[in-house]
């Protein structure tokens, strides 16, 4: 399919004249993904699932009295309800036709686009968000070695101020020292010496966000269907995972495969 199908009149326009980055670094500035979003693309490390509740022992009968256990029925598979609202509905178009382009012209397309763009506009809540919200004093807590040293170390966060540093941005939230260290690398970006220019910059966003796509969830996905296994890759605790689907079908049906 060709972009121009896939894109609005107006999108499409956009794309020919060349996008305006002066308005799109202001509006880039202290963006915001949610709490709930802040493990996002941090090497897979997210926030640990809750634990199932302890169930209580059951209660043995004597055996004189013992009855046979009822036949129990199988379950029926309950299927999900999917949101009616999702990030995919309510999207900066001008960031989102952008990353379409980029995407492409780096060879992501049919059914691996539609995964990329439904974890990109969770993560971004609608490419609306291009920084983890919070503030500094909270980014610490999350990820600074002194405040939250498992997860720091997790990061790769050797500093105290590292986690606010470091801290989620771009198209998937590149987050954490490792990341953008190797990313800086690969990409001969100096994004670890300045990692705002991944929230402030769109090409750098963009590339760090191809980057950490092929470079961390592609190689583990056998099957773009399966959106828990690519939310796994980025967020291991599955947060936002009814949003993340929701997203998929729609991008399926966007791109005109389903």
């Amino acid at each position: 399919m060709r972009i121009s199908e896939l894109l609005s009149e107006d999108e499409y326009q956009y794309l020919e004249e060349g996008p305006k980055w002066d308005a799109f670094k202001k509006q880039a500035k202290g963006a915001a993904v949610g709490a709930g979003l802040a493990g996002a693309a941090a090497l897979g490390f997210g926030d640990n699932p809750p634990k199932e509740p302890v169930q209580p022992a059951a209660i043995t009968a004597p055996v004189d009295v013992a009855k046979p256990e009822p036949k129990q029925e199988p379950q029926q598979d309950v299927k999900r309800e999917l949101p009616t609202r999702h990030t995919s509905q309510n999207v900066d178009s001008q960031r989102q036709a952008f990353i379409i382009k980029k995407a492409q012209a780096a060879g992501i397309t049919g059914i691996e686009l539609a995964a990329f763009l439904a974890q990109s506009a969770h993560e971004t809540r609608g490419f609306n968000a291009m920084g983890e919200e919070g503030g500094k004093e909270y980014l610490k807590k999350q990820y600074d070695p002194k405040h939250n040293k498992q997860k720091a170390q997790q990061l790769g966060n050797k500093k105290t101020g590292s986690g606010h540093k470091f801290a989620g941005a771009g198209y998937l939230m590149l987050t954490g020292q490792w990341n953008y260290t190797a990313a800086a690398k690969d990409l001969n970006i100096p994004i670890d010496k300045h990692p705002e220019l991944v929230y402030s910059n769109p090409e750098v966003a963009a590339k760090t966000a191809i980057w950490f796509w092929k470079t961390k969830v592609s190689p583990s996905v056998k099957d773009w269907n399966d959106v828990r296994s690519v939310t796994k890759r980025i967020n291991p605790a599955l947060v936002g995972i009814d949003d993340r689907e929701a997203n998929f079908v729609y991008y399926k049906k966007k791109l005109g495969l389903s």
